[in-house]
This record gives C-alpha cells, structure tokens and sequence, in this order.
C-alpha cells in the first residue's frame, strides 16, 4: 500500500520534481559559469552557498503548497482517505517523497560543484562531511517549516508575511540572525570552513525540525484531519477584513519601532584584535575560530596599520 501511494505521489507531482531538479542544476551551471563571480566567490562551493539562500526555501516552500496545500484545498486527499490505511502514512509519504526530493537534489548540486572545481579545491574527507551536514541541516529546516507552513490553509500567506517582517525587523534590532541554528550554518564561511563542526548549530537546527515536524503531522491528523481541512477553507469576507487590517496594522507598528530603534548595536566579532587611532577603531578577525599565532600576529599588523591609515585620513579631513 505504501508503494502505491508513493507511484500515485510520483504520477501526480513527478514533472513539479522534475523542473525543481533542473531549475536547480541550470542556476548552480548560471552561476559557476559566471566568470566575474566565479573570482569574486573565492571558492568553488560559494555557488552552492547562495543556492542554498534562493532555490532550497523556494522549492520546500512550493513542495509543501503542491503536495499539502493543494491536496486538502482541492479535498482529493478524501479518496485517499477512504483507503483501509492509516492516515499518517498518507501524511508519512508526502513528507519523505518532499523530504528526500530536495535532499537529492542538494546532492547533484554539491557533487556537479565538486566537479566543476575538482582542480582548485582540494576535497578532504572532513570538509565533504561538513558540506553534507550543514547542507542537509538547512535543508532539514526549511523543508520541516514548509511542511507546517502548508497545513495553515487560508491563513498561510498572512503566517509567512509575519515571518518575513519578524525576522527582518529581528534584524534591523541588531539581533544576530547569522549566529542562530539554520542561519550559522549558512554562514560566510560555509564554502571556506574545513575543521570546525558547529555541532551546537547542527542541534538546534535538528531539534527546530522535529518541533515543526510534529506540528506539521499534528495538524494533519488531529481530529480525523478535521482542522486541516477547515484551515484549507476560502477565506469568508470578513475574515479577509481583518486579516488586511492585522496586516496593515502590524506594518504600521513595525515601520515605527524599527524608525524608533536608532542605537544599532555593533557587530560581534569573537577574537577580534583591536587598534586605535585618534577617533578611529579599528577591529579584525580571521576566518576561521581558532587563528594560530601567525595568524594572530598578522591580524595584529593588518589593524594597526589600518587605523593609522584611517586616523591619518580622519585627522587631515578634520
């Protein structure tokens, strides 16, 4: 029984996979064969890094409406459900066939950039298992939130706006988004970081996907799907109402906290060395967490003569 579901799941939805696969193949080739940004990138993995910023949340995020969204908006999941098997299983392999749709195609992107820079980059077998875990991290994320997303119905788009706004304005507060879970993962040195497993971020960004996994699962079988399939309901015409209202509302209050918030705290920089000139500060850190004594020496002189360049500029523009 699991087999067909999975065949009806493949007849139904095989060509959305299909053109994800080759939507995202065709964008990692764009991008690797780019000259100038090739150069800029410094790295034959940069590609993979900015894929995984665009193509991963957009094709979790039109898994999750397609294999979802669509099934209870249009209720052809109720002929599945008068199958003689358990609901979750239906549930079960919707989740998998997305899951592992993605994952493979992360796959083919990390091995065809292998490929492409085979002859610059040498591949050891701890920087591949920190590509993998990281990659397969992000995707674990976005794809378990898209899975939840989905079962939110009518209430979906105004769900993803407040997110969207939420995380911006996070980040106009100065909250470090970049040092949190999914997003540390994903950091500036993903394509460059070969020793250091950030197994706190791989926790977090694991533990985030069970919650949202289980969420997604409970809304779909809690009550005999019955909230699922009341979420997936047309919004009424008041509903619509005060939705717009919340939505404008919540722009409003955002636009004029993030208006009112003027101290932007400075950004971190953990083992930063300092050098001061005049009214000139000068911070800089390496690219890796735990620099050597060259290394630190060099960081050293790099910021000294920084600040005295600065503070030389400073003191002749008055």
């Amino acid at each position: 029984m699991m087999r067909g579901l999975l065949e009806k799941e493949l007849r139904q939805h095989g060509f959305t996979l299909a053109f994800l696969g080759l939507l995202l193949l065709g964008g990692l080739t764009l991008i690797t064969g780019h000259g100038p940004l090739r150069r800029a990138s410094g790295g034959g993995f940069a590609a993979v890094h900015l894929l995984n910023y665009t193509f991963i949340p957009l094709a979790c995020l039109v898994l999750g409406q397609v294999l979802i969204a669509t099934e209870f908006r249009q209720k052809t999941q109720l002929f599945l459900e008068g199958l003689p098997l358990p609901r979750w299983r239906m549930l079960a392999v919707k989740f998998a066939l997305g899951l592992v749709a993605v994952m493979v195609a992360m796959g083919l992107a990390l091995g065809l950039a292998w490929w492409r820079a085979r002859h610059s980059e040498a591949m050891t077998p701890r920087f591949a298992l920190l590509l993998g875990l990281k990659s397969l991290g992000w995707v674990w994320f976005f794809y378990t939130l898209c899975f939840a997303h989905a079962f939110l119905g009518r209430y979906r788009v105004i769900f993803g706006v407040a997110l969207v706004l939420g995380l911006l304005y996070a980040t106009q507060a100065g909250v470090e988004l970049s040092a949190f879970g999914p997003f540390a993962l994903m950091d500036g040195r993903f394509a460059y970081e070969r020793l250091v497993l950030p197994e706190r971020a791989l926790a977090i960004t694991a533990a985030l996907g069970f919650v949202l996994a289980a969420l997604g699962f409970a809304l779909g079988l809690v009550r005999d799907a019955s909230v699922a399939t009341l979420l997936s309901e047309k919004m009424s015409a008041r509903e619509k109402v005060v939705m717009t209202l919340i939505a404008v509302v919540g722009l409003m209050v955002g636009g004029y906290l993030i208006e009112q918030h003027q101290a932007v705290a400075p950004a971190q920089m953990p083992g930063a060395v300092e050098a001061q000139r005049g009214v000139v500060r000068v911070l800089a850190a390496a690219a890796v967490d735990a620099p050597s004594r060259a290394e630190t020496a060099a960081l050293e002189k790099t910021a000294r003569r920084t600040a005295e360049a600065l503070g030389a500029v400073a003191e002749y523009l008055g």
